[in-house]
């Protein structure tokens, strides 16, 4: 997205003539995950800006600061929420909001490279509670990413261990198709599975609820919900490991 187009995003925002650099560039990298919380970051530190810094200091009880970066129509500078982790200690942070069912889009300084007046960043990557790779971050019971897919009389599965590398994958035929693939969500336990979203509500929740994730998914959602009217803020952020997709994820190629 180009820069005047972030721009106008973050006046729509939180007002003001002009954004900062540097919050241009954490803006930049919401926008293309704006399921996932943003740390972006700046030397020996993930940094976060504005709104999402205001929701994960309650989350992680860090501390909050202001920061200014935004000028007003008055010329004079708009302070926005600011709050950080030192990079090193990030492992405890992202275990607890892995386990909250959020997902983390990291963004790095790129080596070399310049942004204007600013070090260049970029997404680097994206934690789910299924796409762990440190060990130190594996749940234990529950690191499988599974996808499935469910038709008239059909059934498909596709299981992965993102930390090995390890894939397999399974077709049901029949009537019963459906229930076996149940059966087979129930043995392996994942800890997040990957939908059409234009599966019915119902199979959904007959899907999440054979593999054991939907057992704290209600509990979770109204939690975030509750967090973020208490603070004002806009929920556009996934929480729970049952993650619906558009349909062209399954489509055959």
């Amino acid at each position: 997205m180009e820069t005047h187009d972030i721009q106008r995003v973050l006046r729509a925002r939180y007002g003001g003539v002009a954004a900062s650099d540097v919050l241009i560039q954490f803006a930049r990298i919401e926008l293309e995950r704006p399921d996932a919380l943003v740390w972006m970051q700046n030397g020996k530190f993930f940094e976060v800006y504005g709104d999402p810094a205001r929701l994960l200091g309650r989350l992680l009880d860090l501390r909050v600061a202001e920061k200014p970066l935004m000028t007003g129509r008055d010329r004079n500078p708009i302070m926005l929420a600011m709050t950080g982790i030192t990079i090193g200690s990030e492992r405890e942070h992202l275990q607890r909001l892995l386990r909250m069912g959020y997902r983390v889009a990291i963004g790095r300084e790129v080596a070399g490279e310049r942004d204007g007046t600013l070090k260049a960043r970029q997404l680097a990557e994206v934690v789910t509670p299924g796409s762990v790779f440190d060990e130190d971050l594996l749940d234990d019971d529950r690191r499988l990413l599974a996808a499935v897919e469910i038709g008239d009389a059909h059934a498909a599965l596709a299981a992965a261990d993102v930390s090995t590398g390890a894939l397999w994958c399974q077709e049901w035929a029949g009537d019963d198709a459906a229930e076996r693939l149940l059966d087979e969500l129930a043995r392996l336990g994942p800890a997040e599975l990957l939908c059409n979203a234009d599966l019915p509500r119902s199979e959904r929740e007959r899907i999440g609820g054979a593999s054991g994730i939907t057992r704290l998914e209600a509990e979770r959602g109204q939690r975030h919900r509750a967090l973020c009217d208490e603070l004002g803020l806009a929920n556009s952020y996934h929480v729970g490991r049952l993650s619906p997709l558009p349909a062209w994820w399954f489509g055959a190629e």
